[in-house]
Parts: C-alpha cells; sequence; structure tokens
C-alpha cells in the first residue's frame, strides 16, 4: 500500500521488523474521560482489555465502543488515536513513528 506521494506505506509488522517498535509496546489514550490502554504484541496484533485486534485501527473501535456502549464509530485512523509513551515520558502519536520510519525508508533508497 502507498501513501500520497507515491511511497510503500510502513505497518506495524516493518517496525517490528526494523527495530523501531520494541514489543510490547504499551499504548495510552485518554478518550471522553476514560484512561483507555492497549499494547503491540511481537506479532504485530494489538490487545485491548484482553482481546488481541488485528490492527491498531481495530483496537481504536474497540476502545471507543467501550466508552459509549452501542455506539458504533464510523471508521477511525488507529495510527492517530494510539499514543505510546516515549523514552522521555511523552504521550507521542504512533503515527509519528510510522513517519519517521517512512522518511528513513526514502532516504535510504535514494541513494
Amino acid at each position: 500500500m502507498s501513501d500520497a506521494s507515491g511511497r510503500r506505506r510502513v505497518g506495524i509488522g516493518d517496525l517490528l521488523a526494523s527495530g523501531v517498535l520494541s514489543p510490547p509496546l504499551r499504548l495510552v489514550r485518554t478518550y471522553r474521560g476514560q484512561e483507555l490502554e492497549a499494547q503491540v504484541l511481537a506479532d504485530g496484533g494489538v490487545q485491548f482489555r484482553g482481546k488481541v485486534y488485528p490492527s491498531l485501527s481495530a483496537a481504536a473501535v474497540a476502545a471507543i465502543q467501550s466508552t459509549r456502549p452501542g455506539g458504533e464509530p464510523s471508521a477511525i485512523n488507529g495510527w492517530q488515536f494510539w499514543r505510546y509513551i516515549d523514552e522521555s515520558g511523552n504521550a507521542s502519536k504512533v503515527d509519528d513513528l510510522r513517519r519517521q520510519a517512512s522518511e528513513v525508508e526514502a532516504d535510504g533508497s535514494e541513494s
């Protein structure tokens, strides 16, 4: 899959394989006043409240549904929804990791 610039889109499996992500990676998000927590597993699955989801987005949908039972969210970008705790202790979007990896990959392929 490619992004708008035509570059191959980096997935969670790519981040795990390259070592950018080290499982288990703790994911957090405060949503509707609730502290939500998930975890990226070694196989690329995302565990939220004891259930493993195939993607960040699927886990984000489950997390949103947990804050408003019966509510069905429209599509949600899990890369934008979830935050990870970086080395400085700051919560950063998981998408920032993907963007960094895409830039490194693009720089490496241009040489």
